[in-house]
């Protein structure tokens, strides 16, 4: 595979005079190694995957996980002083279409007290019934963290009807 169509002859050059031997690239969607080329040669670029979810195999942590979970953590953590003086379930939704690790991390780390994952389907009932047994010990507000991935048992609707006028909660 090689990439450099419309990459200035000039760039390559530069890229040779510093005496690079291999570009790390990390906007590609496969991370083969392709060549930057031009009419000075060409230089080897390896892409590095990118992906926020930190769902790729063979890697402990992916670009930006860290980030998103430090953003989505802060969030959460805001949301508990709110949710406390109104006395509401408040529901932050994460990145994680395939895999909950970011709603893991944010949600342990924030103090969430239900975390949706897409490993896991969920059932509406015992997600009621823990915010139940909150109010029920004096708890009288939840924050639920959910992976957009998430998923309910037995493929029913993934959230409550809207307009049904129903509180999910009483």
């Amino acid at each position: 595979i090689t990439l450099g169509h419309g990459i200035p002859d000039r760039q390559v050059q530069v890229i040779r005079d510093e005496g690079a031997e291999l570009i790390l690239h990390g906007h590609m969607h496969s991370g083969s190694l392709v060549f930057v080329e031009g009419k000075h040669g060409r230089v080897p670029v390896v892409g590095v995957l990118k992906t926020i979810d930190n769902d790729l195999g063979g890697t402990d942590v992916t670009f930006g996980f860290d980030t998103a979970v430090g953003v989505a953590t802060e969030a959460v953590d805001r949301l508990h002083s709110t949710a406390a003086s109104h006395h509401r379930v408040m529901c932050v939704e994460v990145m994680g279409r395939h895999a909950g690790w970011i709603a893991l991390h944010s949600g342990i780390a924030g103090g969430a007290d239900v975390i949706l994952l897409p490993e896991i389907p969920y059932d509406p009932d015992r997600i009621v019934a823990r915010i139940a047994s909150r109010m029920r010990h004096g708890r009288r507000f939840s924050i639920v963290v959910v992976a957009e991935g998430a998923k309910r048992g037995g493929g029913g609707a993934p959230v409550f009807r809207k307009g049904t006028g129903k509180d999910p909660i009483h």
